[in-house]
């Protein structure tokens, strides 16, 4: 079964806040705006900052794409290129380092001249 992801959807009134929860619980927009009213007014304001955190969490998006999305799939994805990640890159640049460091150009391998 796939899982439901809570996404502020396209179609919105203000930044999709009550769109979003009431795509993911199944109800119509307008009784979670009505609940959202009702939660602010009688908790003295607290809906209004809880409104603002959850524009900040909840991504953008629409819900029935999050849904396929998060669809699992038969496929597995390519494996990088070798040194294509960050490690990788680290770890020539270390060696290429210590190449430098380790030949000069008279052979001692001491790392250079001394003076």
């Amino acid at each position: 079964m796939p899982t439901k992801r809570l996404v502020r959807p396209q179609d919105r009134a203000l930044f999709g806040v009550c769109a979003g929860l009431a795509a993911y619980f199944g109800i119509d927009p307008t009784v979670i705006r009505i609940l959202w009213v009702l939660l602010t007014i009688a908790s003295a304001g607290t809906g209004i900052p809880l409104y603002f955190v959850l524009v900040l969490i909840m991504p953008n998006g629409n819900p029935d794409d999050a849904i396929a999305a998060a669809a699992p799939t038969t496929t597995t994805a390519p494996a990088p290129p070798a040194g294509a990640t960050l490690g990788g890159e680290i770890v020539e640049k270390i060696e290429s380092a210590i190449d430098r460091a380790t030949s000069d150009s008279g052979g001692s391998g001491g790392g250079g001249n001394v003076a």
